[in-house]
Protein backbone atom coordinates (compact mmCIF):
# COMPACT_ATOMS: atom_id res chain seq x y z
CA UNK A 1 0.00 0.00 0.00
CA UNK A 2 2.74 2.60 1.41
CA UNK A 3 4.49 1.02 -2.29
CA UNK A 4 1.50 2.37 -4.53
CA UNK A 5 0.76 5.46 -2.71
CA UNK A 6 4.55 6.48 -3.37
CA UNK A 7 4.01 5.87 -6.72
CA UNK A 8 0.55 8.14 -6.62
CA UNK A 9 2.73 10.59 -5.44
CA UNK A 10 5.53 10.65 -7.53
CA UNK A 11 3.19 10.52 -10.90
CA UNK A 12 1.39 13.68 -9.44
CA UNK A 13 4.93 15.28 -8.97
CA UNK A 14 6.34 14.39 -11.95
CA UNK A 15 2.69 15.59 -13.52
CA UNK A 16 2.84 19.24 -12.12
CA UNK A 17 6.94 19.37 -12.60
CA UNK A 18 5.83 19.08 -16.62
CA UNK A 19 3.41 21.29 -16.39
CA UNK A 20 5.29 23.69 -14.93
CA UNK A 21 7.95 23.60 -17.27
CA UNK A 22 5.93 23.82 -20.02
CA UNK A 23 4.70 27.19 -18.58
CA UNK A 24 8.30 28.23 -17.64
CA UNK A 25 8.56 27.58 -21.73
CA UNK A 26 5.95 28.97 -23.20
CA UNK A 27 6.80 32.21 -21.06
CA UNK A 28 10.58 32.13 -22.05
CA UNK A 29 9.26 31.74 -25.67
CA UNK A 30 6.55 34.35 -25.63
CA UNK A 31 9.01 36.50 -24.65
CA UNK A 32 12.21 35.83 -27.11
CA UNK A 33 9.37 35.74 -29.72
CA UNK A 34 8.10 39.59 -28.87
CA UNK A 35 11.57 40.84 -28.14
CA UNK A 36 13.18 38.78 -31.54
CA UNK A 37 10.71 40.50 -33.27
CA UNK A 38 10.58 44.13 -31.54
CA UNK A 39 14.71 43.73 -32.02
CA UNK A 40 14.21 43.30 -35.67
CA UNK A 41 12.11 45.98 -36.59
CA UNK A 42 14.05 48.15 -34.23
CA UNK A 43 17.33 47.67 -36.07
CA UNK A 44 16.12 47.87 -39.41
CA UNK A 45 14.90 51.30 -38.33
CA UNK A 46 18.15 52.42 -37.26
CA UNK A 47 19.56 50.80 -40.40
CA UNK A 48 17.28 53.36 -42.35
CA UNK A 49 18.29 56.38 -40.61
CA UNK A 50 21.88 55.36 -41.22
CA UNK A 51 21.62 55.14 -44.70
CA UNK A 52 19.87 58.76 -44.60
CA UNK A 53 22.83 59.97 -42.54
CA UNK A 54 25.48 58.49 -45.17
CA UNK A 55 23.76 59.74 -47.86
CA UNK A 56 23.59 63.06 -46.25
CA UNK A 57 27.65 62.35 -45.82
CA UNK A 58 27.71 62.06 -49.70
CA UNK A 59 26.23 65.07 -49.90
CA UNK A 60 28.70 66.42 -47.92
CA UNK A 61 31.63 64.78 -50.07
CA UNK A 62 29.95 65.79 -53.23
CA UNK A 63 30.03 69.58 -52.50
CA UNK A 64 33.52 69.52 -50.99
CA UNK A 65 34.69 67.38 -54.32
CA UNK A 66 33.32 70.30 -56.32
CA UNK A 67 34.40 73.17 -54.22
CA UNK A 68 37.83 71.82 -54.62
CA UNK A 69 37.61 71.46 -58.60
CA UNK A 70 35.89 75.17 -58.81
CA UNK A 71 38.68 76.38 -56.68
CA UNK A 72 41.50 75.05 -59.40
CA UNK A 73 39.32 76.22 -62.40
CA UNK A 74 39.51 79.78 -60.76
CA UNK A 75 43.33 79.36 -60.00
CA UNK A 76 44.00 78.27 -63.48
CA UNK A 77 41.86 81.43 -64.61
CA UNK A 78 43.67 83.56 -62.52
CA UNK A 79 47.30 82.46 -63.89
CA UNK A 80 47.00 83.99 -67.45
CA UNK A 81 45.60 87.32 -65.98
CA UNK A 82 48.97 87.22 -63.53
CA UNK A 83 50.63 86.79 -66.63
CA UNK A 84 49.36 89.45 -68.00
CA UNK A 85 49.69 91.60 -65.40
CA UNK A 86 53.33 90.87 -65.42
CA UNK A 87 53.52 91.78 -69.05
CA UNK A 88 51.86 95.15 -68.25
CA UNK A 89 54.55 96.17 -65.64
CA UNK A 90 57.14 95.57 -67.25
CA UNK A 91 56.29 97.82 -70.05
CA UNK A 92 55.13 100.48 -67.09
CA UNK A 93 58.73 100.26 -66.36
CA UNK A 94 60.14 100.91 -69.40
CA UNK A 95 58.06 104.30 -69.84
CA UNK A 96 58.14 105.54 -66.35
CA UNK A 97 61.74 107.41 -66.38
CA UNK A 98 60.07 108.68 -70.02
CA UNK A 99 56.75 110.37 -68.61
CA UNK A 100 58.08 113.63 -68.50
CA UNK A 101 60.26 114.16 -71.94
CA UNK A 102 59.51 117.01 -74.05
CA UNK A 103 61.23 115.54 -76.90
CA UNK A 104 60.92 112.11 -78.74
CA UNK A 105 62.68 109.10 -77.20
CA UNK A 106 63.75 105.60 -78.05
CA UNK A 107 62.27 102.55 -76.31
CA UNK A 108 63.30 99.01 -77.53
CA UNK A 109 64.19 100.01 -80.83
CA UNK A 110 60.79 102.39 -81.58
CA UNK A 111 61.25 105.88 -81.33
CA UNK A 112 57.35 107.41 -79.25
CA UNK A 113 56.58 111.24 -79.17
CA UNK A 114 55.81 111.98 -75.82
CA UNK A 115 52.09 112.49 -76.47
CA UNK A 116 52.42 108.69 -77.38
CA UNK A 117 54.16 107.82 -74.44
CA UNK A 118 51.47 109.16 -71.56
CA UNK A 119 48.82 108.07 -73.63
CA UNK A 120 50.09 104.46 -73.66
CA UNK A 121 51.15 104.30 -69.76
CA UNK A 122 47.75 105.81 -69.28
CA UNK A 123 45.87 103.32 -71.03
CA UNK A 124 48.12 100.20 -69.53
CA UNK A 125 47.65 101.37 -65.88
CA UNK A 126 43.92 101.48 -67.10
CA UNK A 127 44.12 97.46 -68.41
CA UNK A 128 46.75 96.43 -65.00
CA UNK A 129 43.94 98.00 -62.83
CA UNK A 130 40.98 95.77 -64.67
CA UNK A 131 43.34 93.03 -64.75
CA UNK A 132 44.27 93.43 -60.74
CA UNK A 133 40.75 93.85 -59.91
CA UNK A 134 39.88 90.61 -61.98
CA UNK A 135 42.49 89.04 -59.94
CA UNK A 136 41.46 90.50 -56.70
CA UNK A 137 38.21 88.87 -57.04
CA UNK A 138 39.41 85.43 -58.84
CA UNK A 139 41.49 85.17 -55.47
CA UNK A 140 38.81 85.51 -53.44
CA UNK A 141 36.83 83.34 -54.83
CA UNK A 142 39.16 80.86 -54.56
CA UNK A 143 40.05 81.41 -50.80
CA UNK A 144 36.30 81.01 -50.26
CA UNK A 145 36.04 78.09 -52.14
CA UNK A 146 39.31 76.65 -50.17
CA UNK A 147 37.46 77.43 -46.97
CA UNK A 148 34.33 75.67 -47.66
CA UNK A 149 35.99 73.07 -48.73
CA UNK A 150 38.16 72.73 -45.88
CA UNK A 151 35.06 72.91 -43.53
CA UNK A 152 33.15 70.48 -45.69
CA UNK A 153 35.78 68.14 -45.84
CA UNK A 154 36.02 68.12 -41.48
CA UNK A 155 32.27 67.86 -41.15
CA UNK A 156 32.73 64.65 -43.49
CA UNK A 157 35.37 63.50 -41.25
CA UNK A 158 33.69 64.11 -38.25
CA UNK A 159 30.37 62.40 -39.64
CA UNK A 160 32.21 59.17 -41.22
CA UNK A 161 33.28 58.29 -37.51
CA UNK A 162 30.29 59.01 -35.92
CA UNK A 163 28.58 56.76 -38.28
CA UNK A 164 31.12 54.35 -37.68
CA UNK A 165 30.72 54.10 -34.05
CA UNK A 166 27.05 53.34 -34.74
CA UNK A 167 28.14 50.64 -37.58
CA UNK A 168 29.68 48.79 -34.22
CA UNK A 169 26.38 49.40 -32.44
CA UNK A 170 24.38 47.56 -35.03
CA UNK A 171 26.97 44.87 -34.80
CA UNK A 172 26.34 44.69 -31.34
CA UNK A 173 22.68 44.35 -32.23
CA UNK A 174 23.27 41.65 -34.47
CA UNK A 175 25.26 39.81 -32.10
CA UNK A 176 22.75 39.74 -29.36
CA UNK A 177 19.64 38.80 -32.11
CA UNK A 178 22.03 35.89 -32.65
CA UNK A 179 22.10 35.33 -28.88
CA UNK A 180 18.08 34.98 -28.61
CA UNK A 181 18.03 33.45 -31.66
CA UNK A 182 19.95 30.68 -29.63
CA UNK A 183 18.42 31.44 -26.51
CA UNK A 184 15.19 30.24 -28.32
CA UNK A 185 16.25 27.42 -29.69
CA UNK A 186 17.15 26.02 -25.92
CA UNK A 187 13.85 26.93 -24.43
CA UNK A 188 12.20 24.86 -27.15
CA UNK A 189 13.73 22.16 -26.13
CA UNK A 190 13.95 23.02 -22.29
CA UNK A 191 13.26 20.05 -20.27
CA UNK A 192 13.77 21.64 -16.67
CA UNK A 193 12.06 23.47 -13.97
CA UNK A 194 15.37 25.34 -13.56
CA UNK A 195 14.55 29.27 -14.04
CA UNK A 196 18.00 29.84 -14.92
CA UNK A 197 17.00 30.46 -18.59
CA UNK A 198 14.03 32.79 -17.92
CA UNK A 199 16.23 34.87 -16.16
CA UNK A 200 18.91 34.30 -18.36
CA UNK A 201 16.55 35.85 -21.05
CA UNK A 202 15.42 39.02 -18.53
CA UNK A 203 18.77 39.82 -18.31
CA UNK A 204 19.56 39.33 -22.30
CA UNK A 205 16.57 41.43 -22.78
CA UNK A 206 17.76 44.34 -20.99
CA UNK A 207 20.88 44.81 -22.64
CA UNK A 208 19.19 44.36 -25.60
CA UNK A 209 16.73 47.29 -24.90
CA UNK A 210 19.69 49.35 -23.41
CA UNK A 211 21.71 48.93 -26.69
CA UNK A 212 18.56 49.64 -28.96
CA UNK A 213 17.71 52.63 -26.70
CA UNK A 214 21.63 54.19 -26.59
CA UNK A 215 22.03 53.51 -30.52
CA UNK A 216 18.31 55.68 -31.25
CA UNK A 217 19.46 58.14 -28.78
CA UNK A 218 22.78 58.68 -31.08
CA UNK A 219 20.82 58.72 -34.21
CA UNK A 220 18.31 61.25 -33.12
CA UNK A 221 21.63 63.43 -31.51
CA UNK A 222 23.23 63.03 -35.34
CA UNK A 223 19.89 63.86 -36.89
CA UNK A 224 19.27 66.75 -34.81
CA UNK A 225 23.30 68.06 -35.38
CA UNK A 226 22.80 67.31 -39.41
CA UNK A 227 19.29 69.55 -39.64
CA UNK A 228 21.67 72.63 -37.16
CA UNK A 229 24.50 72.12 -38.99
CA UNK A 230 26.98 74.58 -40.91
CA UNK A 231 27.55 71.43 -43.39
CA UNK A 232 24.20 73.05 -45.17
CA UNK A 233 25.12 76.21 -45.18
CA UNK A 234 28.82 75.64 -46.47
CA UNK A 235 26.93 73.86 -49.13
CA UNK A 236 24.33 76.69 -49.76
CA UNK A 237 27.37 79.40 -49.63
CA UNK A 238 29.52 77.20 -51.63
CA UNK A 239 26.24 77.00 -54.56
CA UNK A 240 25.47 81.58 -53.29
CA UNK A 241 29.64 81.84 -54.22
CA UNK A 242 29.97 80.34 -57.52
CA UNK A 243 26.69 81.66 -58.55
CA UNK A 244 28.24 85.46 -58.04
CA UNK A 245 31.19 84.47 -59.72
CA UNK A 246 29.05 82.26 -62.46
CA UNK A 247 30.06 84.95 -65.26
CA UNK A 248 33.72 84.93 -64.50
CA UNK A 249 34.68 83.47 -67.80
CA UNK A 250 32.72 86.04 -69.44
CA UNK A 251 34.49 88.52 -67.89
CA UNK A 252 37.96 87.12 -68.83
CA UNK A 253 37.28 86.53 -72.12
CA UNK A 254 36.30 90.38 -72.12
CA UNK A 255 39.81 91.35 -70.82
CA UNK A 256 41.42 88.79 -73.30
CA UNK A 257 39.65 91.22 -75.74
CA UNK A 258 40.58 94.22 -74.53
CA UNK A 259 44.10 93.02 -74.16
CA UNK A 260 44.09 92.20 -78.27
CA UNK A 261 42.88 88.51 -77.83
CA UNK A 262 45.72 87.11 -75.84
CA UNK A 263 45.75 85.39 -72.73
Amino acid sequence: MKRFLFALLTVALSAGCGARVEVVKKTVLDKLDDLIGKTKVARQQIEDEMKGLNAGVDGIRAAKNKARVKQDQFKAEAEPIQEQIAKVDKVLKLLRPHLEATTPVEIAGKTYAPAEIKETAAMLLKERKRLSDKADALKSVETSLEQTASALERQQNEYQKRLQKMESQVAQIDAQLIALNAKHEAAAVMGSTDDSLSRSVDGLQDKVNNLLAETKADLQSENEKWNETAANKEIDSLDATLSKFKGSADTAAEIDKALGGSK
